[in-house]
């Protein structure tokens, strides 16, 4: 197998303390001014709410010719409340679809909170959300209980095609 590509980046593109540092203060296009330093760029909003088809289709044309890859985050109901909501699912698919379809959607990234243990249930949830996602991008799971330091939750995980961030 070959090794892993490893890519440079940042979460989010948008933040006041950038300006004047990473891109000017009146800058009009602040993902684009982040996309020409960096290679990579984490969606961060969609953690808050479930991405836009046509946000999504903005950022992939506006970063086109920079071809700058994307990771974005699923919807907080997914991670933090553990929703497999068949309409949330659809919403979130739907909105993804013109970064998955660009072929720069790298990864799905499920942060959980320092709460969510590694237990049967959690597993399978993880297990659930890959099949829902899975075919848009890899799914990672960013896991912060130390109950995931064990080989065998990590396991698990890979088992179900499921990769994982930080321990």
């Amino acid at each position: 197998m070959a090794p892993a590509a490893v890519h440079f980046g940042v979460a989010g593109w948008s933040y006041a303390d950038w300006k004047d540092v990473v891109y000017p203060r009146n800058c009009k296009d602040t993902l684009r001014a982040v996309a020409q330093r960096v290679q990579l760029v984490e969606v961060n909003t969609t953690f808050y709410h479930p991405p836009v088809a046509r946000n999504c289709a903005s950022w992939v044309e506006r970063t086109a010719d920079l071809g700058t890859w994307f990771t974005a985050k699923l919807p907080q109901e997914f991670t933090h409340h553990g929703s497999e909501d068949e309409g949330l699912v659809r919403r979130t698919r739907e909105g993804f679809a013109p970064l998955a379809a660009s072929g720069r959607l790298l990864a799905l990234l499920a942060q959980t909170n320092w709460q969510v243990e590694a237990t049967d249930r959690s597993i399978a949830h993880f297990a659930r959300l890959q099949e829902a996602f899975g075919d848009l991008a890899q799914l990672v799971v960013e896991v912060r209980h130390r109950s995931w330091n064990a080989g065998p939750a990590l396991e698990r995980l890979a088992s179900h095609g499921i990769a994982c961030a930080a321990l």
